[in-house]
């Protein structure tokens, strides 16, 4: 049986095609870590202005790489799963918006419980990434 770890390192050789793409990967790890570090001390909406407005290194990338990129960074950096959704639409939506497309950050709370909420990218009017299914629930 493969470990994940190995499994993660097959799916990165595939998913990163150039030397634009390993700069992206480096950056985008490390930007999931410093979200990470950051995000308990500082306001929301000063971490999104300030996370935004950095250099992700995709510039001339497309989207879709990007998008995997950053899935597979974030991954990576939380040791598998599907990371902390903040720390990835942020690595995300930097990275995007870089790369010349114009993605939007959402988030959203439960009715019945705010403490329970989610962060995602939508790209063109569709959820970057992330399954429209569970978006609605």
């Amino acid at each position: 049986m493969v470990s994940r770890g190995w499994a993660w390192a097959r799916r990165a050789s595939r998913s990163i095609r150039s030397i634009a793409g390993a700069r992206a990967a480096v950056r985008m790890l490390a930007g999931s870590w410093d979200v990470r570090r950051r995000k308990r001390p500082e306001p929301l909406a000063s971490l999104v202005r300030q996370f935004a407005g950095q250099a992700s290194g995709s510039h001339g990338l497309e989207p879709a790489e990007v998008i995997e990129l950053a899935w597979l960074m974030c991954r990576a950096s939380r040791g598998g799963g599907h990371g902390n959704c903040l720390e990835r639409s942020l690595v995300l939506f930097r990275g995007l918006g870089e790369a010349g497309a114009r993605p939007e950050l959402w988030f959203g709370v439960r009715a019945d419980d705010a403490r329970d909420g989610h962060v995602w990218v939508v790209l063109d009017g569709v959820a970057a990434g992330d399954d429209p299914a569970t978006l609605g629930a």
